[in-house]
């Protein structure tokens, strides 16, 4: 059971991730958005958004559209923030330009 939540913490938190990245320039991002970006089932990311709305780290308005909360976006550019640092840590060093 453990396992299981920490998964779909990490699962939630790439959601959150993928929620910033594609609303970038004010784009509005629907569930089918992440579907389409992660690759992942709709009823995954149907059960990550519920997940997240309950937890109070988004917000989905009558149309479908998808909100980051403050508490959200907090989480979402703390993963991004780590994810660029991992990637270009990972480049400089694949390059041999530590």
């Amino acid at each position: 059971m453990v396992l299981f939540c920490s998964l779909l913490f990490i699962f939630d938190g790439i959601a959150l991730e993928t929620i910033l990245v594609l609303g970038q320039d004010g784009v509005q991002v629907r569930s089918i958005d992440i579907v389409n970006e992660l690759k992942y089932s709709k009823p995954s990311v149907s059960v990550a958004m519920r997940n997240l709305k309950e937890n109070g780290y988004i917000k989905i308005d009558n149309s479908g559209f998808i909100v980051l909360t403050e508490s959200g976006r907090t989480i979402a550019e703390t993963m991004y923030e780590r994810h660029t640092w991992i990637s270009d840590w990972l480049l400089a060093y694949l390059l041999g330009s530590r």
